[in-house]
């Protein structure tokens, strides 16, 4: 388990017809690094399990929404490593129903379902403190696995072969896998695009303003919000795979490759790192019935 943490990730060519365009670029293949702790949650957890064995803690407490893919590879990390695991999730009808928490409860993990409105200080220094207090002998891990540990292990994914395009293309959540790569890329021959999942507004701000000059943000491309529907997305999400054999997650990464696509210029040479998350897909298998047929099996038995 601790060897898949150093894995390299291969690099594929991808070619795909878009809007009457070809467009070809190289696509980072995170995602095939592991079925269900595949992308860019590995990177983020590999110090923070690291830490936990180094100092000797008793359990891991980290934060989530229903259909987290950050508690669901945490989950599994710490059944094959034999580790407590205790979650505080945000409370919703769905914690009920979804296969990702079922998932997780299979685990081992314990749930614990959490007030919106507490869920909403889940990452304020304070009452990350008070919860380290409440939880003795547990390794408190930030939501998304990020934090300083979780930037360190993302600038772990960048390495010589990203120095040889002029962009890369990478999903924005609250920012900790750009900032981690802008770490590893801090120089201005390689453009950074961060592509948001979400409205700038819930990007770290601490990390935006560290961000390299030779970063480039885009909130254009968010289809409706996070984690929303939209058939344009659902479109391009079928039609990229029936391309190119390559499955993007309607949350994350098919954003960014949607972004790539329309901003390709050519002559440049494009990057898109895919950070994985098609778990994310069971909460809405219901929009796009095809992919449960595509999906890892390990996945499809989660569900």
């Amino acid at each position: 388990m601790r060897a898949l943490f150093n894995q390299v990730s291969r690099i594929d060519a991808v070619k795909y017809q878009h809007k009457g365009r070809e467009i070809r670029f190289d696509m980072l293949r995170e995602d095939a690094l592991h079925p269900i702790i595949s992308g860019n949650k590995v990177r983020k957890l590999s110090l923070w399990i690291e830490k936990y064995f180094n100092d000797y803690n008793e359990a891991v407490l980290s934060f989530g929404g229903p259909f987290s893919n950050h508690l669901s590879a945490l989950a599994f990390v710490c059944h094959e490593l034999n580790i407590r695991a205790r979650f505080l999730v945000r409370d919703t009808p769905m914690l009920k129903t979804s296969a990702t928490m079922r998932f997780c409860r299979e685990m081992g993990a314990e749930i614990d379902p959490m007030p919106f409105g507490m869920y909403r200080m889940r990452n304020d220094p304070e009452y990350l403190d008070i919860a380290r207090r409440s939880y003795r002998g547990f390794l408190v891990i930030p939501e998304g696995g990020s934090g300083p540990l979780g930037v360190k292990g993302v600038k772990r994914m960048v390495d010589d072969r990203m120095r040889a395009y002029d962009h890369v293309y990478v999903s924005v959540g609250t920012g900790a896998t750009l900032y981690g790569m802008g770490l590893g890329l801090f120089h201005d021959k390689v453009l950074l695009h961060g592509v948001g999942a979400v409205p700038e507004k819930y990007l770290d701000q601490k990390w935006k303003a560290n961000l390299p000059v030779n970063t480039r943000l885009h909130f254009d491309y968010l289809f409706g919000g996070y984690g929303q529907i939209n058939p344009e997305l659902q479109h391009f999400i079928q039609d990229f795979y029936e391309q190119t054999g390559i499955l993007l997650d309607p949350v994350y990464t098919a954003k960014t490759a949607y972004a790539l696509c329309e901003q390709h210029q050519e002559q440049e040479r494009y990057l898109m790192v895919h950070t994985g998350g098609l778990q994310g897909f069971l909460g809405m298998l219901q929009h796009f019935p095809w992919v449960e047929k595509v999906l890892p099996q390990a996945l499809v038995e989660k569900l």
